[in-house]
């Protein structure tokens, strides 16, 4: 279906979206920080990013401002993230001003993500991407 980049440093939260993505038929890349991230990026086009705020290297606020500067197709950038409340609000909200298209806090139900990411997927392919004058 989608290619798709996971970027989040917690190994295990990591190996449980590729997995679940996976069965869903997507193609999973993964990256453990940020950096890795954009190296990710720059050798291969994905549908979709789901990117941790708290990274490793460069954070994901950083990342998904980063991307939108450099990326030249459309790109679907979903944020999650975890902590208190407050931060995580904070955080989201602070992602999707740099650009995040959806964000999810964690916990999250995988139903959910896949949810969103379907919704975001077919915003995305008929308005032609962000930065598309029909979008």
């Amino acid at each position: 279906m989608a290619k798709i980049l996971i970027i989040e440093d917690s190994r295990a939260q990591q190996a449980l979206l590729a997995r679940f993505l996976s069965d869903k038929k997507h193609e999973v890349t993964t990256a453990g920080d940020g950096e890795q991230g954009l190296e990710q990026l720059k050798s291969g086009r994905f549908d979709a990013v789901i990117t941790d705020i708290v990274l490793p290297r460069m954070d994901g606020i950083e990342l998904i401002r980063e991307i939108r500067a450099s990326c030249d197709y459309p790109l679907v950038i979903i944020a999650i993230s975890g902590g208190s409340t407050h931060a995580v609000q904070s955080h989201l909200e602070t992602a999707r001003i740099a650009g995040a298209d959806g964000a999810l806090a964690k916990p999250f139900q995988r139903t959910a993500l896949q949810q969103l990411l379907q919704d975001l997927l077919r915003k995305n392919a008929a308005s032609g991407g962000p930065g598309n004058p029909a979008g």
